[in-house]
């Protein structure tokens, strides 16, 4: 059996060696995803015209990751990000390694298993980040509507409607609107424009009824001013209906984040003021057990609270 003195190096040696691994691989898969992404955006411009003509990512056979590389790259799209699924999984496994490395090395086995989860963080903080373009895209969205009535009303097609809203939004809805104006320039038909469009937003509702809107006036005709009219006025009750129910249920919410939060501000403070009471958890197998079977029964619960908190609007 090795003396911890002679662990240590070897593990030191492990880290540095898988660090390098995954740095180089890392390197590779973003040249590569650059090189891909470049010519792929010269293709779609060059090809106009033709048949519809979809992003790389979206075949899971194209990509070496398949279907999990398509997931990646959808949530990537949504959250307003270039797709590169390669780079996000390898890191997502170097930080899952690299945390059951460290856990491993400090609580042993469950130590490893906690460490893992660090890989999550990645997914989580994408998932985050769609969540929150999504709900700007929808705040934006009646100014939008409005500025393509005035724009209509004035004698312009939807067309260019659509190209002066996307120049006077902000992203994120204003880069969405100049990419579906710019290939609907370039000849792309309007219905795979907005079917692209869809895509790339598969969650928000509100961008669904704007472009059903506009693909039923163009097949069978219609007011579309007073349609794109009434979209906007009802997205914005809908809003002003949501923000009531969330200031209605924002108690319920923070008492869910300070129950959540109360048991590692109690272990940090009993771990500063009295760190012998800790102990035992901290160094025997099960004090370990106990702190995982702690650490879930918290997710869920705060699964749980979060689902009692949540109302549709």
């Amino acid at each position: 059996m090795l003396a911890p003195a002679d662990v240590l190096p070897l593990l030191l040696s492990t880290v540095i060696f898988v660090g390098l691994l995954v740095a180089a691989t890392l390197l590779w898969a973003a040249h590569r995803s650059r090189k891909d992404a470049a010519r792929l955006d010269l293709t779609q411009r060059l090809r106009v015209g033709g048949p519809r003509l979809d992003m790389f990512l979206d075949d899971p056979a194209q990509t070496p990751l398949g279907r999990v590389g398509r997931i990646v790259a959808t949530w990537q799209e949504r959250a307003g990000k270039r797709p590169a699924p390669v780079r996000f999984v390898f890191l997502c496994l170097a930080l899952a390694l690299g945390g059951a490395v460290a856990g491993g090395f400090l609580l042993r086995g469950p130590g490893m298993v906690a460490g893992v989860l660090l890989g999550w963080i990645p997914s989580l903080l994408l998932v985050f980040q769609a969540q929150a373009r999504d709900q700007a895209l929808t705040t934006q969205l009646p100014d939008a509507l409005d500025l393509m009535t005035r724009g209509l009303r004035a004698g312009h097609a939807f067309t260019d409607a659509l190209r002066t809203s996307s120049r006077e939004l902000l992203d994120p809805l204003g880069e969405e609107l100049a990419r579906v104006s710019e290939r609907h320039r370039l000849g792309k038909d309007l219905r795979d424009c907005l079917d692209d469009l869809l895509r790339r937003n598969p969650e928000n509702f509100d961008l669904r009824l704007f472009c059903a809107a506009v693909m039923l006036h163009r097949e069978a005709g219609g007011n579309l001013i007073e349609s794109l009219e009434n979209l906007a006025n009802t997205i914005r009750e809908r809003m002003i209906f949501q923000g009531k129910v969330e200031a209605l249920t924002s108690e319920v919410r923070f008492s869910a984040t300070v129950l959540a939060m109360l048991p590692f501000l109690v272990g940090t403070l009993i771990l500063v003021f009295k760190a012998s009471y800790l102990l035992p958890l901290l160094e025997s197998p099960l004090g370990h057990v106990i702190l995982l079977g702690g650490g879930a029964s918290m997710l869920c619960g705060g699964l749980v609270m979060r689902v009692l908190a949540r109302v549709e609007a």
